[in-house]
């Protein structure tokens, strides 16, 4: 079994790195708005922090890289403990086409059941993660308490245009492979792969698995990935919990908030 969870995680590493694409050289405004730093939700006020486009602060590599060279391992475990102890918002659900060839993002933010918009992941910049707009309120996604749904649009391909925002970049920019994100995604009804969540603790984002992928990957236990980059800016999604870790995942709607903890099997 470990054995084939390695090749399975092995290839998803693979495929997310296909899905880095290559920005451009078209012009491009950056944004001048500035951003929330608070979202109401049916009378509660929640950090933004929680709901924003999943990044990965230079800061938070900086301080790996110097943790590794001076040998300090602390910061790690206390990462491991606050993600088993603590309860978490599920802020984006990440998912691929239904031929598994790209990944995209929509949000979770204030319903369970809505529609979306869909960002596909693009190369790092700089140290910035890449969220190109593939298509605006497009997506229908469903939440129940074990698994995510999600049905895209059809002949989202009627959009030819070239130039989109990338809300990671903040500004615009010009790429054909916008052209083939929407056509691959159009029409797909799939399922939630991972939830992306956000810990303030650490500045970092985070993935786990969801029910129904745990289920096609043929495992029993919860796995966690810190969203992150090498040295060479290449995607690297970092293994916090795993199999030896015995987890599961207890998901529950609040008023519209989904949150999720991780809980020992018994």
């Amino acid at each position: 079994m470990n054995k084939i969870f390695k090749y399975i995680l092995s290839a998803i590493i693979v495929l997310t790195m296909w899905s880095c694409g290559e920005t451009g050289s078209g012009n491009s405004t950056t944004a001048t708005q500035p951003q929330p730093t608070q979202s109401e939700t049916n009378n509660k006020t929640i950090d933004a922090r929680y709901f924003a486009l999943p990044t990965i602060p230079k800061e938070v590599q900086q301080s790996k890289n110097m943790a590794r060279q001076i040998g300090n391992s602390s910061a790690e475990v206390d990462e491991k403990e606050l993600i088993k102890t603590k309860e978490h918002i599920a802020g984006w659900v990440y998912y691929t086409d239904k031929n598994s060839t790209r990944w995209y993002i929509s949000s979770l933010f204030d319903k369970t059941e809505f529609y979306g918009d869909i960002y596909s992941l693009m190369k790092i910049v700089d140290g910035v993660a890449g969220w190109a707009t593939v298509a605006k309120d497009a997506v229908d996604i469903e939440v129940d308490d074990e698994y995510i749904y999600l049905y895209a649009d059809e002949d989202l391909q009627s959009d030819t245009n070239t130039t989109y925002w990338d809300a990671g970049y903040k500004k615009y920019v010009t790429n054909d492979r916008i052209l083939g994100d929407r056509q691959m995604i159009q029409g797909d009804e799939v399922i939630g792969k991972w939830y992306f969540f956000y810990m303030p603790e650490t500045s970092s984002w985070y993935i786990s698995t969801t029910f129904e992928y745990e289920d096609k990957m043929g495992i029993t236990w919860t796995t966690v990935h810190k969203f992150s980059y090498d040295d060479k800016g290449e995607y690297k999604w970092i293994p916090v919990l795993d199999e030896g870790d015995n987890y599961t995942t207890d998901i529950w709607d609040d008023d519209g908030v989904i949150k999720i903890n991780f809980v020992t099997k018994e």
